[in-house]
């Protein structure tokens, strides 16, 4: 049994078509990245999953039971984006509220080390920088060991010893069967966890399965190189799907890697160096799914 299933679903404000005829199941275990620009309908989409909004058409399950049904408040945690604090309270005592809320919270020994606060825990919450309140967003989302989690950026004012500690406790929760629906600008720490990538762009999920499967549907790669020579010589090489250039590094996306090294080759030797071959990443595929870009960028 899916733990999300959803059938064309679609979700109206007035006239106005937020979703459109969305169809999809999310299994047991999955890391799932839920991407798309501004206004693609990721917000909404999280809200209905949540029971905060009813569909205006279709069907969507929780553990195969109608999503606002009570009883799932305690195998659901949420990150939400705005992380908050209440005014005069403690760390320990707003996780604790929050654990009062479950039938079987998480120690509240377990929160703090799972988001690092363990040292602050008398400390006002209200005193916590914006990295720190993301933390206590994500233990407060733990607060009740759910099973599926909601984390909404979750790692946005986080530091970078406190995203690497926060994607090692993902994993752990990955390891522990957690199902996990992740929201993130920064795609490239989607690329590296998420299992299921779920890409929606004006209300249409336009890719749904996995980051392989992306990558095999564009057949693309990467080649970079340091270069003087202007952009527009190089997005007319026969192969060159995009090009960005910044200030002497350049970077094209090709559908035949091997037929656009040849003609680089080919160039004067000292106009084209530093060539290096890759994978195309989540950034560069989602870009090419929603928008084209062939530009020299300021320095």
């Amino acid at each position: 049994m899916a733990v999300i299933d959803m059938q064309h679903l679609t979700m109206n404000f007035g006239s106005k078509k937020i979703l459109k005829d969305l169809s999809t199941q999310i299994q047991t275990g999955e890391i799932v990245g839920l991407i798309g620009l501004n206004g693609a309908g990721k917000s909404t989409l999280i809200n209905l999953m949540l029971g905060l909004l009813t569909p205006s058409k279709g069907q969507l399950t929780i553990f195969g039971e109608k999503v606002n049904e009570t009883k799932h408040l305690d195998r659901i945690g949420v990150m939400f984006q705005n992380a908050t604090a209440v005014d005069h309270v403690t760390v320990s005592e707003q996780l604790d509220w929050l654990r009062s809320f479950y039938e079987n919270p998480a120690p509240l020994s377990t929160l703090l080390a799972a988001a690092g606060l363990s040292d602050m825990a008398k400390e006002k919450a209200s005193s916590l920088s914006g990295g720190q309140l993301r933390r206590l967003c994500f233990a407060q989302a733990l607060s009740g060991q759910a099973d599926l989690l909601f984390l909404d950026e979750p790692t946005a004012g986080m530091d970078i010893i406190s995203r690497k500690k926060f994607w090692l406790q993902i994993a752990q929760l990955k390891q522990a069967g957690k199902t996990i629906i992740l929201t993130s600008h920064y795609l490239d720490e989607i690329e590296q966890v998420a299992t299921h990538l779920l890409i929606l762009k004006d209300g249409h999920f336009i890719h749904d399965g996995s980051l392989s499967q992306l990558r095999n549907h564009f057949d693309q790669k990467v080649v970079s190189f340091d270069s003087d020579l202007p952009i527009k010589l190089f997005t007319c090489l026969t192969g060159v799907v995009s090009a960005v250039k910044k200030n002497r590094s350049v970077r094209l996306i090709t559908q035949n890697s091997d037929l656009l090294l040849r003609q680089l080759l080919k160039l004067d030797q000292d106009s084209v160096k530093n060539i290096y071959v890759e994978k195309n990443s989540l950034n560069d595929l989602f870009s090419e799914l929603v928008e084209e870009k062939s530009v020299e960028l300021p320095a």
